[in-house]
Formats: structure tokens, sequence, C-alpha cells
């Protein structure tokens, strides 16, 4: 909540001087839906009086809608959420006696009009100011933002006692606005494109998407198709919520994605044969973006302008050119995109936000997936070091019951990147393997690769550092041509039951299951049509990825189930 601050808002009479009136910075509405946000600011009015202003005379503080007589009768309906709060004051330059705060009008959800009387002392004399200070308006989040207008009426008393409304005016105190914690840029690329949004809590979230402000109902998901090639939607919303991007068609290609934008990120993955292969940073920004970027020796930077661009990669084939960092001084929100040039696959991929004044990368990674069918499906891992030091790796491979059946040690290079497939490249004799721990004396960053040895399907998903306790998995579709399967790994040494909830679109619970995973273990779901959004919550945190294929293409995408950014703990 707001404390203390003032805003001098000049208030016009018929007799008056000019005055400084500035306003107080926006409230943000960051909290839960039932909690109740206030702002709280002063007000001067400045004049010169010819008529001496006796005990008697009134200023009375309006909520929009209702109005005010002579009488002071009370009409018509407050149009706004937000209520006076019983607090506030009115002092003057000439020492007059003020009354305490009085009630006007009420109703069941605060005050809607308040009153303060001047008690003692005409004021006749040139120069009278009088402040109106610590007013308070409050309103529930669940509410929503808008803008905050009070209506200031003066009733001046007359020598004959008789009460005179001298003026009125509606002045903008302030502006409550959405939380910009949760604000940012989404990248709709092309035709084809959808945006789905999930809200993972149990209350309605107001969302604004560019100009349209919407309440998006508890559980429920929607989707947003581009109007246009490059269309960036700027994005804000007063509670967290989960998000993917999904391509459904000759490509299918699905990420998470992160509502809130970043400067710096590191793309662990660069596919390098260039003869077939092509990479692109895909990214949104509400204005230009000025972007840097380092791969391997090679580094660059070019100005784009607000919207969604595409910016193009051709590594040479190299491992110190297999992995990419960007930087962009005002921030933006992007993937990255690597496809095959005959068409035979498309993976969007989410990268690494990093701090560049800290490590670039995690010191433990997980393959939460190695498929099992080794015959019609292979699985792949791409490993980035960006630091300055040689890396030494464990990695650790665990059975779908959670036994340690295999180990293997990795030298990584500094600034480079080590590409194979498993069972190939990496544990050729291993083939109990479901999922991979990995531990560094160096900070790495991975992504892992699946695919088809015979249709289009290619699916690129980042590495996880570690588990939740709460996940979303943004989009699911099954129906008949396109299946969805989850995978859902316990890296604790000790059981854990993760509760799995499917979602209709509208909201509603198609069905749970509790899932009761050993230490190690890993457990696979192939999902039941007709769903469009589930969640998993647990006491101990876990890996959740997500996949989405076409059973007579052999198309897949697949992406990593993220929990929503963290609720900021209430003022």
């Amino acid at each position: 909540m707001l404390h203390g601050l003032k805003s001098y808002l000049l208030i016009v009479f018929p007799l008056c001087l000019l005055g400084l009136s500035t306003k107080l910075a926006a409230q943000e509405l960051c909290g839960s839906q039932n909690q109740t946000i206030c702002l709280e600011g002063s007000s001067r009015v400045s004049f010169v009086n010819n008529t001496a202003i006796t005990p008697g005379s009134r200023i009375v503080l309006v909520l929009p809608g209702l109005d005010i007589n002579n009488r002071y009768e009370v009409s018509g309906n407050v149009t706004v959420p937000y209520r006076f709060a019983d607090q506030g004051s009115v002092t003057d330059s000439q020492n007059g006696v003020w009354s305490d705060l009085e009630v006007i009008a009420a109703d069941n959800r605060g005050l809607s009009a308040i009153a303060f009387t001047l008690e003692q002392n005409a004021l006749d004399e040139a120069g009278l100011t009088i402040d109106i200070n610590s007013i308070r308006l409050c309103q529930t989040i669940a509410d929503g933002p808008g803008e905050v207008n009070i209506t200031v009426l003066f009733f001046q008393n007359t020598n004959k006692g008789k009460r005179t409304k001298v003026t009125r005016k509606n002045q903008a105190l302030t502006a409550f606005r959405e939380c910009s914690q949760y604000a940012g840029d989404l990248p709709l690329l092309e035709d084809g494109d959808a945006l789905y949004l999930v809200n993972p809590h149990d209350e309605r979230v107001w969302v604004t998407l560019d100009d349209t402000r919407f309440a998006l109902a508890a559980h429920a998901q929607m989707s947003v198709a581009p109007q246009f090639g490059g269309q960036a939607l700027g994005f804000s919303c007063n509670r967290p919520l989960t998000a993917a991007l999904l391509r459904d068609g000759t490509d299918l290609a699905a990420t998470a994605l992160t509502t809130t934008n970043a400067k710096d990120w590191l793309v662990p993955h660069l596919a390098r044969d260039n003869a077939n292969w092509d990479n692109q940073w895909i990214f949104a920004g509400g204005s230009a973006v000025s972007l840097s970027w380092a791969q391997g020796e090679n580094n660059g930077g070019a100005q784009f302008p607000a919207g969604t661009s595409a910016l193009a990669f051709a590594p040479d084939p190299t491992e110190s050119a297999g992995w990419l960092r960007l930087h962009d001084n005002q921030g933006h929100n992007g993937y990255f995109q690597f496809s095959a040039r005959n068409g035979l696959g498309k993976a969007w991929v989410g990268a690494e936000r990093i701090d560049p004044s800290g490590d670039k990368g995690h010191r433990l990674l997980m393959l939460p997936h190695i498929t099992q069918d080794h015959v019609n499906f292979w699985t792949g891992i791409s490993l980035a070091n960006a630091e300055r030091d040689d890396a030494n790796l464990v990695m650790r491979g665990y059975s779908q019951e959670g036994d340690l059946v295999a180990e293997e040690n990795l030298d990584l290079p500094a600034y480079s990147n080590r590409l194979g497939v498993i069972g190939e490249q990496f544990f050729v004799d291993s083939a109990e393997i479901a999922w991979l721990e990995i531990s560094s004396d160096t900070p790495i960053a991975g992504t892992a690769l699946l695919g088809s040895r015979w249709g289009l399907g290619v699916a690129g998903i980042l590495l996880p550092h570690q588990g939740q306790i709460q996940a979303g998995f943004p989009i699911l579709r099954s129906d008949g041509e396109t299946w969805s399967g989850v995978v859902i790994v316990n890296p604790n040494d000790e059981t854990v039951d993760v509760q799995f909830d499917r979602y209709l679109a509208d909201g509603t619970l198609q069905g749970r299951e509790t899932l009761t995973l050993a230490a190690k273990a890993k457990v696979t779901r192939l999902l039941p049509t007709g769903l469009a959004h589930g969640a998993l919550q647990c006491d101990l945190p876990v890996i959740g990825y997500a996949f989405i294929g076409r059973t007579e293409d052999g198309a897949l995408s697949g992406y990593l189930a993220e929990p929503p950014p963290p609720t900021p703990e209430k003022p």
C-alpha cells in the first residue's frame, strides 16, 4: 500500500490563486483477489476570499455517481468500486478549527461521501489555503484496476446563515493499475500460432491484452491467434498466469512461455548443420529492441522495431558455436526455433533467463524423459558451458522405477557445446535409462532433443535445474488425431504423492489423479480426449514435461511444465 504520499490538487473557486498540482504514482494491484488495497493522498485549496467564511461552512468529498444538494441530501448510485476509508482531516492557514470526518453517505462496501465542517473562527483574510489531509480510498483487488476520481464540493455558510454551493469539480486523484510484475510482451509470429493463457488460481484474474481488459475465470484457459504476421501482444495481469505457444499445422511446435520480459538470455543449443537446419531467435518487444549477441567467438548487434521479430543464426559447425547469448537493455520476451529445411520437423525451445553478473547456468540439470522405444524414437541432449572454466560432469541414469543403472563422466570445455544421442554418443550400452541427472562443478545449461526416426517429429525442451511443488501444463490436446502425454519425475530421495488435475477450457475439472512416485522414479501418462490443460501439485518438488504429437505423420512437440511467478506477499 501507499502511505504518507501527498498530491496537492488544485480546486478552483471563483476567486482563486493558481497553485502547483501533482499526482500520486499509480498503485499496483498485487496480491490475493480478496485483499484490500488503499491509496492515500492530500489536496490543497488556495483562494482569495472577499466574503467571510463562517463556522458551518463545509467541504464534502463525493464519489462519482453521487450528487449532494445544499441540504446534504444524497442522490444517485456510486459508479466505481472503491470507497473512502474512515480517515482524514482538514486544516487551514488561519488556524481554523474543523470537525472530524463526518459520514454523509455509506453502503455495504464503505463510505461514499464524507465531510468536514468549520467549527470555529471566521476565515476572511486574503491568501487563505485549506488542506484536505490524508484522504484514503480503498478497493478489493478482485474489482480490478481503473482511474480513481473524487468530486470535491465546498458549501460556504453566508452571513445570513444560508448554505451556498460555491463550486464543484471532478479531480483525478490517482489511478489503480495492473501489477507490472506480471507484465510483458508475447510474440505471435504467423498464422497457425496460438497463445494459450491459463489462470491457475481458484479465483478470477484480471488480464489486459493490448488494450482489451477482461476477467479470466478460475482455472480457465483462453487462446489468442495473431491478427497479422509478427504481432507482439502487450500483456499484464494482477496475478501470475501460465502460458504456452502452440503451432498446429504442417509443423507441430510448442513451448512454455514466461509472461514477463527479460534483458539477458542464454540459448544452450543451436543446430550446427547449416545445410539442413535453420536457427532463429523469435522475440517481441513493446518498444524498439537494441539486441546484441555472442555466438562462440562471434559478436553482433542490431536494432529492431517494436513488435515481433525473428533473427536468424548460421553457426560454424564447431562446438564453440553451438550456443548463444543475447542481451537487450530494455527487455523483451522470446523463444528459440530450430527447423529442418526439408520440412521434417520444427522445434521451439524456451531459453535460460540469466543474470550477466552471475552464473550462466546451473550445477545440476535433469533430463526427465528418455524414450524406451529406440526403434521409432531417439533422445538427444545438448549441453553448453558459457563460463570461462572447464566443466567436469557426472551423468547418472535412472530407471523408470528409480534405480541407478548407469553413470558416465564428461568433460565440457569452457565456452563449448556437446551434442549427442542417448544410446549412440552417450550411454551406448544402457537401454534401461529412463531419465538423467547431471551434476557439474561449473554452471552449465542444456536442451533435451527428442524426435521420430520416420516422421516429422522433433522437439526441444529446456533442461530444468530444479523441481516444482506446483506447475502447470497450459496446453494439452487430445482429440483422436492429436495426442498428449505428461512425464513426471521425482528427483528426491524419498517417495512423493503428486496430485495431477485435468481441466476443460472453461475451468471445469475433468479429472484428478494422485500418483505415488518412489524416490528417483518416473511416471508417464497418455491423456484422455477432450481436455485443455493440466496442473500438478505436491509436497516435494517434481519435474513435469508435456508432449503433444500426431499419430498420422509422427509430428512431435513438447515443453517443460512451469510454475507461475510467485505471488507477492501482502503489504
